[in-house]
C-alpha cells in the first residue's frame, strides 16, 4: 500500500476543454509544493472509470477527479464501499456536487483539501446497479442536459444551461409519469422529477432544497401539470429554491424510487444520460469517502 497517495484522473474534455487548461496549473502548482504528481489523462470518453479502478488496484488511496460532474460520477462508481477516499478538482460545466460539498474554487486551496482535508462518508444513489452522487431526473431536465451536452458553452455553465432550459421548456410536451416513493404513488403529466442525493444542479440551480448527502434518503421533487408559460415563470426562482413553495411542485423523501411512464424517456444523472424509464433508484448510504475543506454539518 502506497502511504497516503494521491492518484489524479484528468478528463480533459469536460467543461468543453476547460478541464485540460485547469489540469495544467495543477500539474504546475503541485510540482512547486514538491508534492508527488501521479496522473494519467483519459484518453476518451468513458474511461475514467477503468483508470480509477486501475490506480485503487495499484494501492492508491486517494483518487482525485479532475473534471465535471459525469467524470466525477464514474470515479465514485468505482470507489463505493472501498474505503478509498474522492477528491475533486472541478472542472466541468457546472460542477454542482463542488458546490454541494463546499469546495472552493482557489486551486492551491482545493489541493489542500486533498492533501489534509475532512473525510466525509456520503450517501450515493443507485439506478439499477450505477452509481450516482447528485441529482438525477427524468422529463424536460434530461432534455436540457442532453441539449446542453450538443452546445457549446456560452460565457459559463449557468448561463449556457439557462437559455437552453427556456427553449427546450417552451417545446416540451410533458408524459405521464407513475412515481412511487415512501409508500406513496404519484400520478400526472410530469415536467420536471428531480431525484436528489444533493441540492444543486445545472450550474448552481437549487432544484431540491433540503436534500442532504448523509441522511440516507431520497428528496424528490415532483412537478406536474405545469404549462409552458408557468414554467418559465417558475425558471428564475430554482436558483433561490423559491419555486418549492409553488402548489405544483412537491416533495417527496423515501431511500428507493420507482418511475413508469406512458413513453420511452431517458434518465439523466449527474449532467449524463445513463438509462430509459421503467427505472428503480435506490440510496447507498454513506458509500463514499469524499474530501472536503470542512464537516456539513448535516
Amino acid at each position: 500500500m502506497v502511504p497516503t497517495s494521491s492518484f489524479y484522473v484528468v478528463n480533459p474534455v469536460a467543461g468543453k476543454g476547460k478541464s485540460l487548461r485547469i489540469w495544467r496549473e495543477v500539474e504546475a502548482r503541485l510540482r512547486h509544493r514538491r508534492e508527488p504528481v501521479e496522473f494519467r489523462i483519459t484518453p476518451e470518453p468513458n474511461t475514467v472509470a477503468g483508470i480509477a479502478e486501475q490506480a485503487v488496484r495499484q494501492g492508491y488511496d486517494t483518487i482525485v477527479a479532475v473534471g465535471g460532474d459525469g467524470t466525477i460520477r464514474e470515479a465514485a462508481g468505482v470507489l463505493a464501499g472501498s474505503g478509498c477516499r474522492l477528491g475533486i478538482i472541478p472542472s466541468g460545466t457546472g460542477n454542482d456536487f463542488a458546490r454541494t460539498l463546499g469546495l472552493p474554487q482557489d486551486l492551491d486551496a482545493l489541493l489542500d483539501v486533498v492533501s489534509t482535508g475532512n473525510v466525509m462518508a456520503a450517501d450515493l444513489g443507485r439506478i439499477d446497479g450505477a452509481y450516482f452522487v447528485n441529482i438525477a431526473g427524468i422529463g424536460v431536465d434530461t432534455e436540457i442536459v442532453e441539449a446542453v451536452n450538443r452546445s457549446r458553452v456560452i460565457v459559463n455553465g449557468t448561463v449556457t444551461y439557462l437559455l437552453t432550459a427556456i427553449r427546450t421548456v417552451l417545446g416540451y410536451d410533458a408524459p405521464m409519469m407513475t412515481v412511487r416513493v415512501g409508500g406513496q404513488e404519484i400520478r400526472g403529466r410530469v415536467l420536471v422529477l428531480a431525484i436528489a442525493n444533493g441540492e444543486y444542479y445545472g450550474g448552481g440551480i437549487r432544484m431540491v432544497p433540503g436534500a442532504r448527502l448523509q441522511d440516507g434518503l431520497f428528496h424528490v421533487l415532483v412537478a406536474s401539470d405545469v404549462g409552458r408559460w408557468e414554467a418559465l415563470r417558475l425558471l428564475p426562482l430554482t436558483y433561490s429554491g423559491r419555486h418549492v413553495t409553488h402548489k405544483k411542485c412537491s416533495i417527496y423523501t423515501g431511500s428507493e424510487v420507482t418511475v413508469g411512464s406512458d413513453r420511452p424517456l431517458a434518465v439523466q444523472a449527474d449532467g449524463s444520460v445513463v438509462g430509459r424509464v421503467p427505472v428503480t433508484f435506490r440510496v447507498a448510504p454513506r458509500a463514499l469517502n469524499v474530501l472536503m475543506p470542512a464537516p456539513l454539518g448535516r
